[in-house]
């Protein structure tokens, strides 16, 4: 058979364990608990994992070495589907998937009670669509070509970005869209913590800055974004001045997004000639639900050396 199914009650996996080549589908039945999880193995693979079952990494500790990264792990193969399903108590990220043409649909991931729990990822020209995400890391990760994200639900716990551009020295994405989004808390700032936790990687639109060397982003359109609550952080693009960071950051579009007032933001200029954001469109971003006119207005500091050009404000 080229099928897993795993019925009623609850099996233990032991871990993370390998998909053979013959296996296409694997099937958690209602009432089913999977504790463990999945990993592809090959590039010619095309598997589909559904639900409505439950898969759970509750019985591993944090950061188990049973899991290569995360409860599922598609990087190889492509045309991957993760549908129907409910995922709690990841040891690490929920969903780790650089298979190309990837889809995701009506997941639900819950229960991140460790940071570096990160929601998920995709390859080349993925699909996010009708999911709840949960997340105490970096709920979205917007790190391929092509990636649609639409109709989902993100609750951002204290740890990491909603809508995450990446970590390492040199960040290149283009041509993603992410639409129709309710980010329903984000808890950088709690009553526990009036100070607030204000690392790099905390806000809604991020470039964790921390490493970045080398920015090459454009064609990131975010649409119909409702975020309740307080937010600590709209936008923050961390192109550092201690790395002399470089490159741009270009044709960015913010359209219909509501949010009460952000405490803080920044566009970093880098070092050296430094990163240039230009083209970027906020096209009907409100706050306390007055149509935003300036950066000033977003909270959002802006570097004063010519880097920002051709910034446009729709309002009206």
């Amino acid at each position: 058979t080229d099928t897993w199914i795993f019925e009623a009650g609850l099996h233990s996996l032991g871990g993370q364990i390998p998909i053979p080549l013959h296996i296409t589908t694997i099937f958690l039945a209602p009432g089913s608990v999977v504790s463990g999880g999945f990993i592809s193995i090959a590039d010619n693979q095309q598997i589909r994992i559904y639900g409505p079952g439950i898969l759970t990494g509750a019985a591993f500790p944090f950061h188990s070495p049973n899991f290569t990264w995360s409860l599922i792990n598609l990087d190889k193969g492509h045309d991957h589907v993760v549908s129907d399903l409910v995922m709690v108590d990841p040891p690490q990220f929920y969903l780790r998937a650089y298979a190309d043409n990837m889809r995701v649909d009506n997941v639900k991931l819950a229960a991140a009670w460790t940071y570096n729990s990160d929601g998920i990822a995709t390859g080349m020209n993925g699909r996010i669509t009708r999911s709840y995400i949960r997340s105490n890391d970096d709920s979205l990760k917007l790190y391929s070509p092509g990636m649609v994200i639409t109709d989902c639900v993100v609750w951002q716990m204290q740890n990491g970005g909603v809508f995450q551009l990446g970590w390492w020295s040199t960040s290149n994405r283009s041509n993603i869209t992410v639409r129709n989004i309710d980010v329903i808390h984000t808890e950088w700032c709690l009553p526990s913590n009036p100070e607030c936790h204000s690392s790099s990687n905390n806000a809604v639109f991020d470039l964790a800055g921390d490493a970045v060397q080398h920015v090459y982003v454009e064609q990131i359109t975010l649409e119909n974004i409702r975020i309740e609550g307080e937010v600590f952080r709209l936008i923050q693009i961390g192109a550092t001045n201690d790395w002399q960071a470089q490159g741009q950051v270009s044709s960015i579009v913010l359209r219909n997004i509501t949010l009460q007032s952000p405490k803080t933001g920044a566009l970093e200029p880098g070092g050296g000639p430094g990163v240039v954001y230009q083209n970027w469109l906020i096209d009907h971003v409100r706050v306390n639900g007055d149509c935003v006119n300036s950066w000033e207005a977003l909270g959002v500091s802006v570097p004063t050396g010519g880097q920002v050009r051709n910034a446009s404000f729709l309002c009206g």
